[in-house]
């Protein structure tokens, strides 16, 4: 199976380095395209998948965003706006589409990467998102990975982040073996693997 993942500083790697994501699967049956960038929105991933050339060679698109729009102070419209557009793109291309939930961020996210104002607009507007993407899902045909529920009630969960908004490396680790988890599961019923 051939996936192009692309999102956001947590696809990347931000703080662990790339070849640590959560993306990198060791698995002969996968192959997986990390092409995430630190700082990208909704909109500016949309415009690189967009761009690649050779994207009829993938089997699945993966997509991760939603924290960058609203720590920007995008509304929750623009940011449905640029999925509903990526939904299309999947189509066009017979690509198979998941989308995350992103995690929660935390209060440490507030040193240095947003006010405390923006913090509270930030979190209500990644739970108003993952009802946007749990009920688009059903309506549009397309799986999503909830990262939000999966580990947002661990009991350490603020220590599993080296700044509030990027996961350290076990949280990668933890992210990495549902990530997996899930892409076999699509992988086993859709023929791939």
């Amino acid at each position: 199976m051939k996936i192009c993942a692309a999102g956001d500083s947590i696809v990347n790697g931000f703080g662990v380095g790339r070849e640590n994501s959560f993306i990198n699967i060791k698995d002969n049956n996968i192959e997986i395209l990390n092409i995430g960038e630190n700082g990208y929105t909704s909109l500016l991933t949309l415009e690189k998948i967009k761009k690649l050339k050779n994207i009829s060679g993938f089997n699945l698109l993966f997509i991760y965003v939603g924290i960058n729009d609203f720590l920007s102070g995008y509304s929750l419209e623009s940011v449905t706006k640029n999925i509903e557009r990526i939904i299309e793109f999947a189509k066009r291309n017979n690509l198979i589409l998941l989308i995350s939930i992103p995690l929660d961020i935390t209060e440490g996210s507030q040193d240095g990467w947003c006010s405390s104002l923006n913090y509270i607009s930030t979190k209500n507007k990644l739970i108003d998102y993952r009802k946007y993407i749990m009920e688009k899902s059903f309506q549009e045909n397309f799986y999503y990975i909830d990262f939000y529920n999966k580990f947002k009630k661990l009991n350490n969960y603020s220590d599993l982040f080296f700044d509030g908004i990027h996961p350290n490396r076990y949280m990668h680790n933890l992210m990495r073996d549902y990530f997996s988890e899930i892409l076999f599961n699509i992988g086993y019923e859709n023929g791939l693997l």
